[in-house]
């Protein structure tokens, strides 16, 4: 009981971390009353996209923007000047503390029919920006393109930042189960008893081997994972981050909420991110059946 009750206070503490759910969008921008995902901005001519997706318990406003200068991840990009090109998108979804909620593959089946629908798979170049379950939400999404039909769409997908995504799942998860009725908790259990995940980092390994099988640069994969605790636990530590990516996973020293809450562009996340996308953006490979035909060229 005692280990239930501080672990109550546990989540209870990452949800006002992340602002719980939270939907609201920054001043001055206009949120579509379809969905409480939105743009942050759009630019006439835009080549590019940058996607953030939340993790559980998040929401579009409270998991990016930082508890002491205020600012606000998608934001900063926007008013980037290296990153002009791109446009801004923020997803979100329901994920409460308590409450019945869609499944993990339901988010990535509906948020994969969102984006869809509203062409952000048309980009030349996308890239997103995830944090925990969003990570996985991705990963899902990327699955689900790897096919012949979908592989345009997939190759469209220039970078995934996946920071302290639960990949082999989670201990925290599998005592949080018994206290919520939220079956996003039930889907990040450790993978060793979870063969959700299991299919899932099976599925993601294929993904990349056929990348490179094709010769193909895209999608590349970054990594990243907190070495602090959140109270008392470190929510995903290397060992659950672990999965493939590009890089050799870039240990940060922030805890699991604040990892994804630069103070400003100087500060990680955000310089390591903006680095990630532009090497991504400047990946060169001679195609072995077009000798001196490369691809990649364009800028962010």
């Amino acid at each position: 009981m005692l280990q239930r009750a501080a672990f109550a206070g546990l989540l209870v503490s990452i949800c006002f971390g992340v602002s719980c759910a939270t939907t609201t969008p920054p001043a001055n921008t206009v949120l579509p009353s379809t969905s409480a995902s939105y743009f942050v901005h759009q630019r006439d001519g835009a080549s590019g996209v940058i996607i953030f997706v939340h993790g559980v318990f998040g929401g579009a406003e409270g998991t990016w923007r930082n508890d002491y200068t205020r600012a606000y991840w998608p934001e900063l990009v926007a008013k980037d000047a290296d990153f002009i090109s791109n446009d801004v998108y923020v997803v979100s979804y329901f994920t409460p503390f308590i409450q019945h909620a869609s499944s993990l593959e339901e988010i990535a089946q509906r948020v994969l029919q969102q984006l869809d629908d509203r062409g952000l798979l048309n980009y030349k170049r996308i890239y997103f920006i995830t944090h925990s379950m969003g990570g996985l939400i991705v990963k899902r999404i990327l699955n689900i393109l790897d096919r012949p039909s979908r592989i345009t769409d997939l190759r469209h997908v220039r970078a995934v930042l996946l920071i302290s995504t639960p990949s082999q799942g989670a201990p925290i998860a599998a005592l949080g189960k018994w206290l919520t009725m939220n079956p996003q908790l039930r889907d990040m259990i450790p993978a060793d008893f979870n063969t959700f995940l299991q299919g899932l980092e099976n599925d993601w390994l294929t993904m990349l081997r056929e990348r490179d099988r094709a010769h193909e640069n895209y999608p590349q994969v970054f990594c990243a994972y907190e070495t602090q605790r959140t109270g008392r636990v470190r929510i995903v530590s290397r060992v659950y981050d672990a999965t493939r990516c590009d890089n050799i996973a870039y240990p940060m020293d922030y805890n699991h909420v604040q990892i994804v809450k630069p103070r400003d562009v100087d500060s990680d996340p955000y310089p390591w991110a903006k680095a990630r996308i532009r090497e991504a953006d400047k990946l060169i490979m001679v195609d072995s059946n077009m000798s001196g035909v490369v691809r990649g060229k364009d800028s962010p």
